[in-house]
């Protein structure tokens, strides 16, 4: 697995801005349910930011039970301070997000966005710190990304199930037939 590629170099950007020692991320085990309302069984656990490596992720995927995959959460720690990382999950086959999102988005988050193809679509991270107002917004802004009388550009049921959840995942694995592939760098 080429790591180059992998959502992985976020995590460099992410501690460039928020260069706190003790920043701690949150990842989920969970196993994919089609068509599921509810939230998926997740393992949650937490690990030190300077610990993510592509040692540390190598070894993580193959614990993967059969069908499970690993996600990044956006809640990150901070001492006794709870952050979000922005992140998106857009809908259908993979396109350049961002003239869309110039119009509902500050400059600055567009400016951080890293875009990922997942296979059948694609995953944008923005690696700041957001606080939960912050988020709100955030997610506010995702939803009026999807225009009238145009393609969805968001995926507005991931955002009611994050919105459901108190908080975002995007996947990092692909170890079940309802994924096509690990995510990697979108080259457009």
């Amino acid at each position: 697995m080429d790591f180059s590629t992998h959502p992985l170099q976020v995590i460099q950007d992410l501690r460039a801005t928020l260069p706190a020692r003790g920043l701690r991320l949150e990842f989920a085990r969970y196993s994919y349910i089609p068509q599921h309302a509810g939230p998926y069984p997740r393992e949650v656990f937490t690990v030190l930011a300077s610990s993510v490596t592509p040692t540390w992720l190598r070894a993580t995927l193959r614990q993967q039970e059969p069908r499970q995959e690993l996600a990044l959460q956006s809640r990150l720690y901070v001492g006794s301070q709870t952050y979000f990382m922005g992140m998106i999950d857009f809908d259908g086959a993979p396109r350049d997000p961002r003239p869309q999102l110039a119009k509902v988005l500050p400059p600055d988050y567009l400016e951080k966005l890293k875009l990922f193809s997942s296979g059948r679509s694609m995953h944008g991270y923005i690696p700041v710190a957001m606080n939960a107002d912050d988020r709100r917004q955030y997610l506010g802004r995702l939803l009026l990304a999807n225009f009238p009388d145009q393609p969805q550009l968001v995926d507005s049921r991931w955002v009611g199930h994050r919105l459901q959840e108190g908080f975002e995942a995007l996947r990092w694995s692909c170890n079940t037939k309802q994924y096509k592939a690990y995510p990697s760098l979108y080259q457009p």
